[in-house]
């Protein structure tokens, strides 16, 4: 919920569940505004969980004895019975990426933000588009296809594509485009940032979609 997508705002203890199969991609992510990092909690298999619970003493952690400010965050399985000798397995993730309070995807080897500036433009108007690109551990070799996309998804103009890019946890990839509109051939209408990574092999290791943005 809003009042409490900042700490600042978070003022008393409170919970509040999420049901997994609402979330676009299986990930949590808590911006740090003091460092400028974000903390990334991913999972395998993305459908492990049905619900997560997020859980916080706030701001008035202090006045509870919990030493600092901090939100626990947790999957759960309402009826799970395993016979005897029966397994599972699943893995979580967790990794920082560095300056980049922004977090528009991640899965347990990258994490995406994006940012454009504004929710609208016109035609005329210059849009100046960012991409931060973080990881779990460093790949190197990859191909980073950037473009915009239209409200289905569909890329209809390419901005760049990075080769031999490498990608560290401590050194994330950062990219910039400036254009109108009218230079990218985009008429009116809602569109998006996309990113296709694609590995030294040739495959599809990771994709993400910006929030929308408006062409008047």
């Amino acid at each position: 919920p809003a009042p409490w997508a900042n700490m600042e705002n978070w003022e008393n203890e409170g919970v509040l569940w999420v049901s997994a199969d609402s979330l676009s991609m299986p990930f949590l992510a808590v911006a740090n505004r003091d460092t400028g990092d974000t903390f990334v909690k991913a999972w395998e298999p993305t459908g492990f969980w049905e619900r997560i619970r997020v859980w916080s003493f706030g701001v008035a952690a202090e006045k509870n004895r919990a030493a600092n400010r901090a939100v626990s965050m947790n999957g759960y399985i309402e009826d799970m019975a395993l016979e005897d000798g029966e397994t599972l397995e699943f893995a979580t993730y967790f990794y920082a990426v560095p300056d980049a309070l922004h977090v528009d995807a991640a899965d347990a080897q990258f994490t995406a933000g994006f940012e454009t500036g504004a929710d609208a433009y016109g035609a005329d108007e210059e849009i100046a588009a960012s991409l931060t690109l973080g990881a779990s551990k460093v790949y190197e070799g990859l191909t980073l296809k950037v473009a915009v996309a239209d409200g289905s998804g569909n890329s209809v103009a390419e901005l760049g594509s990075i080769e031999a890019a490498t990608v560290a946890p401590s050194v994330p990839y950062r990219g910039a485009w400036v254009g109108t509109a009218a230079d990218w051939g985009l008429s009116a209408g809602e569109y998006s940032l996309s990113l296709q990574v694609v590995d030294a092999s040739g495959e599809a290791v990771f994709q993400a979609l910006s929030g929308s943005f408006m062409v008047q």
